[in-house]
């Protein structure tokens, strides 16, 4: 009999701290809820802006300033910030008591469409818009493709099937090929809509072809490889990689 009484006194002991805790914190919640309510945003950052300046991000945003904290749409002012071409992602937080943090994940161009006007474009073929004509990009070109504007609507996909391949095919060299990467000067199609890379240096026209690009790639850095030393494939004047087992060169006349 003592041991069962003994049970019941501590499930009631039991039973009423936990009471007092569900309690305790519904009183804490409403209070912070109350406290929040006057703590108002006094400072708005923005991180990882490199491309585009800080005021135009900024301009995409209501008043955040002034707001009170507990009161700011941070998917609001997500979907804002994304809306921007630049773009890739942006998460967006409370830091009290005054602050809202922004990060951004900026898209990086991976090459130059040579329309009119010219876009720049990523590694997604997202199509951005060229925001300073006289910054120098330091990506390649892509030339003799189809120039409608149509397939080139800002902050979204290229409709050019052709560019989309392009590009696939130059992220596949600097993630694979880094060193070709590095002389590419420019991408093109030819008269029989073939593409061929075009080097900086002197410069080497590579044809590839239409077909098996990425295999043809692989080729050309095996043949790369396995120049003698001090030779390069700037010193051919072009480089045939059309036909199959067989790579067809031609050296600079002297």
């Amino acid at each position: 009999m003592k041991k069962s009484s003994n049970l019941d006194r501590d499930r009631i002991i039991i039973g009423t701290m936990l009471t007092c805790s569900v309690f305790l914190l519904t009183w804490a919640a409403f209070s912070w809820a109350s406290f929040t309510d006057f703590l108002v945003v006094e400072e708005t950052r923005i991180h990882g802006h490199s491309i585009i300046k800080e005021n135009e991000y900024r301009s995409l945003l209501g008043p955040i300033d002034g707001q009170k904290m507990n009161r700011i749409e941070i998917d609001d002012i997500r979907i804002a910030i994304e809306s921007h071409p630049y773009v890739q992602a942006a998460r967006v937080s409370r830091q009290f008591p005054n602050r809202v943090n922004i990060e951004i994940l900026e898209r990086k161009p991976i090459a130059i469409i040579r329309i009119n006007p010219p876009v720049l474009i990523d590694s997604e073929k997202i199509v951005l818009p060229i925001e300073n004509n006289n910054v120098e990009y330091e990506v390649p070109s892509l030339s003799k493709f189809n120039s409608a504007k149509s397939l080139y609507p800002l902050g979204k996909p290229t409709l050019s099937q052709n560019v989309i391949d392009a590009v696939s095919y130059i992220n596949h060299i600097k993630i694979n090929y880094p060193n070709l990467y590095e002389n590419l000067s420019e991408v093109r199609l030819n008269l029989q809509e073939e593409f061929e890379l075009i080097l900086a240096e002197e410069p080497t026209i590579v044809t590839l072809g239409k077909l098996n690009i990425t295999e043809k790639l692989y080729i050309l850095q095996e043949f790369d490889l396995t120049l003698p030393f001090q030779r390069k494939l700037t010193d051919y004047r072009y480089i045939d990689l059309r036909y199959k087992n067989q790579i067809v060169a031609r050296e600079w006349s002297i």
